[in-house]
């Protein structure tokens, strides 16, 4: 979880600051995405959406282990932070 509180909007400010490069979706959750050297890194939009994201990526998991898949988190990347904004 990030250091925000509960109801707190992200901006493309703060998204950048923490390492964000671009707008994304998972499963129609809002969400900032990039990369940390090998890892990807996320976080949602709003701060609240996070128990949303766990709990759909929680069941996410659980079904694909059922089918013998890896577990992948299927995200939409959507177009790049405006740096310039």
């Amino acid at each position: 979880m990030n250091k925000f509180d509960l109801f707190h909007h992200i901006t493309e400010k703060e998204a950048l600051e923490m390492g964000m490069t671009h707008h994304a979706s998972y499963f129609l959750i809002p969400i900032w995405i990039g990369e940390d050297g090998d890892d990807i890194i996320f976080c949602t939009k709003w701060c609240l959406m996070e128990f949303a994201f766990t709990f759909i990526h929680f069941f996410e998991s659980i079904f694909l282990l059922m089918l013998f898949q890896e577990v992948t988190a299927h995200v939409s990347v959507g177009e790049e932070i405006d740096i310039w904004g």
